[in-house]
């Protein structure tokens, strides 16, 4: 059995046998190593020296969230049947492949001993995936009985691909040339460590829309710039144009890399939508592009997105839109919520137990541009994102997707690491833009939703919280405005003094950062003299502590305080006549 020269599938073979790859191990790690592997602690995959150099007695588990194989994609999604474990190791090594479901136990599938002095290459044939449980995980087990090295563990098929995929990868910045010139150095890199990385990449084309200021200094293409910066060893487009916003620059890309394709005949036939504030390693890219050339059929593809800040945290794994929220208790399902629900948000992954929970294929409503996958001809036909919408134009794709008969799912074999956040100019344009999108795609009429603005009335106005208050009367007031600007060709400079008076609203009332140690500290402080410290947005109804006791409005996602004090009876009774009047 050996390893294939070609930059194209398949992987491996043996003989006249071509085995193709599913699914290779993820190791570069990002955030939290547990959620890549298990074992003794002296052992960390090396990219360059192979995947890990073992001591005789010394254990390594791929049974993680990234390292798993979760079958679901594969048995509803393609005509994968047919499946293999290949091994690639030195030494003696004894390796299993163990099967979880959520509910069950796990059971040991099959079992391999490599051992060889020279480095030897092994297929480990597994039950086909018609034969597994639904909704199952599979992972591999290696135990080291010598000194031996694991060089590479991958799942792979005797199934030929449908297709031999071309994925376009589209992504747009402003601002962070330097984060998205690492994250694609690190992908070169990933290529550079191995010919299946290698081979992947050659299938993929890389779109940058650049709307920073000076953007030369870390995209340019002259010799000075790249003697300082030299671009990575991939193929790369990086296109200069104004910052349009969020929609507006991706639709701009997209409507771009389109008109490009009609003059190929090799164009790429996959688009893969990058957010650029976003931690992704190569290898969920290149079992995305495994996935496209196996798949049965059209869909959206996104991926459980975690934060940052808390790197073993989900923040969501895939949306709903306008369905019912716990809290609106009605067993009709006859009114709709403003916002969308996050799935399995704020799931954390600490420890092995929440795993299985990803077994089951998630079927979403929507997907964020932070990853959205599609084939080229759906996106032609679906259209292009909606320029005019600064927030919601990924919500707003994937619904005309859904009205269209193209079917949103996320992959819990791919994950990336995004960290959200939140301001009062993001919150106008959220609510303004979930309220257009639910007047155009739900059957509701607009007295379903006058009850969430209602609410925000009563408790922004009972804690004094005017600068809260003006967010949803701004918002209402440009939904009943006979000469707005949103959704018009002028829509750029409304924004523009929109967002610009909010903020400048929000710091009148003195938000500062902190460190989150000293957060904890003065909201510890604050409760202990009869204060209340409640969420900056969406706080729910409370009074403003008596006394003089101090009320802290805090949003997490800054680690931003603000302290809200009464205000003037003139001041809330004017704000309050307004939101009314603007509601009635």
């Amino acid at each position: 059995m050996v390893q294939s020269d070609s930059l194209a599938m398949p992987a491996w073979r043996d003989g006249a046998v071509a085995y193709h790859a599913l699914h290779g191990v993820d190791r570069q790690i990002v955030g939290s190593r547990h959620l890549f592997f298990a074992g003794d602690a002296t052992l960390l995959p090396d990219e360059s020296a192979g995947l890990s150099a073992m001591r005789a007695d010394e254990w390594l588990g791929g049974g993680t969230f990234r390292n798993s194989l979760y079958l679901a994609p594969w048995a509803q999604l393609t005509d994968v049947r047919d499946l293999r474990l290949i091994v690639d190791a030195s030494g003696d090594v004894r390796v299993r492949v163990g099967c979880a479901v959520k509910g069950r136990a796990v059971d040991t599938l099959a079992e391999l001993r490599v051992c060889s002095q020279a480095r030897a290459l092994r297929a480990l044939a597994l039950p086909a995936v018609t034969d597994l449980p639904q909704g199952a995980r599979l992972f591999w087990h290696v135990d080291a009985l010598a000194p031996s090295c694991v060089h590479e563990l991958a799942f792979a098929t005797r199934t030929p691909p449908r297709r031999q995929p071309r994925l376009a990868i589209l992504m747009r910045t402003f601002g962070r040339g330097a984060d998205v010139r690492a994250l694609l150095d690190r992908f070169a890199d990933a290529a550079r460590h191995g010919p299946r990385h290698a081979a992947a990449l050659d299938r993929m084309e890389f779109w940058l829309l650049d709307s920073t200021a000076g953007a030369n200094a870390v995209f340019g293409d002259e010799p000075a710039a790249q003697a300082r910066h030299p671009l990575p060893a991939i193929n790369l487009r990086v296109i200069r144009a104004p910052n349009l916003g969020g929609g507006g620059n991706a639709s701009h890309l997209a409507r771009l890399f389109l008109d490009h394709c009609a003059d190929r005949s090799d164009a790429p036939d996959e688009v893969l939508i990058l957010d650029d504030d976003l931690s992704i390693s190569f290898e969920s890219l290149a079992r995305y592009l495994a996935f496209c050339g196996w798949r049965s059929r059209d869909v959206v593809c996104s991926l459980p997105l975690l934060m940052h800040s808390r790197p073993t945290t989900v923040w969501e794994d895939g949306g709903l839109w306008g369905r019912l929220h716990a809290a609106d208790n009605d067993p009709q399902g006859g009114t709709r919520s403003l916002f969308p629900t996050l799935l399995k948000h704020g799931t954390s992954l600490d420890g092995y137990d929440k795993l299985d929970d990803f077994g089951s294929l998630n079927t979403a409503d929507y997907a964020t541009f932070v990853f959205f996958g599609l084939p080229r001809a759906a996106l032609e036909r679906i259209g292009l994102p909606a320029a005019f919408f600064l927030r919601g134009d990924d919500i707003e794709l994937s619904l005309r997707a859904r009205a269209q008969g193209l079917p949103l799912f996320t992959n819990p074999n791919l994950a990336a690491w995004h960290e959200p956040g939140h301001s009062h100019a993001q919150e106008y344009m959220a609510i303004l833009h979930a309220a257009i999108i639910n007047l155009s795609y739900s059957s509701n009429a607009a007295d379903a939703y006058l009850r969430f603005f209602e609410e925000r009335l009563y408790e922004h106005a009972a804690i004094d919280d005017l600068a809260g208050l003006a967010v949803y009367l701004a918002v209402i007031e440009e939904l009943v405005s006979d000469d707005s600007s949103v959704l018009t060709p002028h829509f750029a400079p409304h924004y523009l003094q929109a967002l610009a008076a909010l903020e400048m609203h929000a710091g009148d009332t003195s938000a500062h950062r902190l460190p989150e140690l000293e957060r904890e500290r003065l909201e510890a402080r604050t409760r202990e003299s009869g204060g209340q410290v409640l969420p900056f947005l969406h706080a729910g109804y409370h009074r403003h502590p008596p006394g003089g006791a101090p009320l802290l409005l805090v949003n997490a996602s800054r680690g931003e305080y603000r302290q809200v004090r009464p205000a003037p009876f003139a001041h809330k009774a004017d704000s309050m006549a307004r939101f009314v009047h603007a509601l009635a």
